[in-house]
């Protein structure tokens, strides 16, 4: 099986990644049941002199929501004008874990920011249910779920724990 290799600069339903990334794209995994979408995989090149490998759900748009988490990278001490500090790769790299472990067929499209201490916020917001997750600086995930019955949730969890997963998954099988 061949790899692509796609150039930082024309990445098919990309924008640019940072500089010194790219991707290499290989084929799909096995999805493991229905509501599961297939997998894609990407090695993101020059982070810190590494390659990392990741793998993101093959959804409408999942590759640019990875895209953007990504171009946080590029962002500057300062970037917020108060005094917010770059983000960790770490934090990054989690942003995408929850987007790979929580993300279903039919999830939406997130709205996905940095926050100023150093975090990755992910949201979803439908008119059957809100769901926010926070990446903190130091990989802690924060979230808060308001379901379709109008009841609120909020806790902190860890994305590597399978109870926890399973939790944020039922959110977002809630949210379309």
């Amino acid at each position: 099986m061949g790899t692509n290799v796609i150039s930082s600069n024309v990445l098919s339903g990309f924008h640019a990644f940072p500089p010194g990334i790219s991707r290499k794209e290989s084929a799909s995994a096995e999805c493991m049941t229905h509501t599961e979408p297939s997998i894609k995989e990407y090695l993101i090149e020059n982070i810190g002199g590494k390659e990392i490998p990741i793998q993101i759900p093959d959804v409408a748009w999942s590759g640019s929501a990875v895209e953007k988490i990504l171009g946080f990278l590029r962002l500057l001490p300062n970037w917020d004008g108060y005094g917010a500090p770059s983000l960790k790769i770490d934090c990054i790299l989690m942003a995408i874990d929850v987007i790979t472990f929580i993300t279903q067929e039919n999830t939406p499209e997130p709205t996905i920011f940095p926050t100023s201490d150093e975090g990755v916020q992910i949201e979803w917001h439908t008119d059957k249910a809100e769901l926010e997750v926070e990446v903190t600086h130091d990989l802690k995930l924060l979230v808060l779920f308001d379901d379709p019955h109008g009841n609120k949730y909020d806790w902190e969890m860890s994305l590597y724990s399978s109870p926890d997963l399973q939790r944020i998954i039922n959110c977002v099988r809630q949210l379309a």
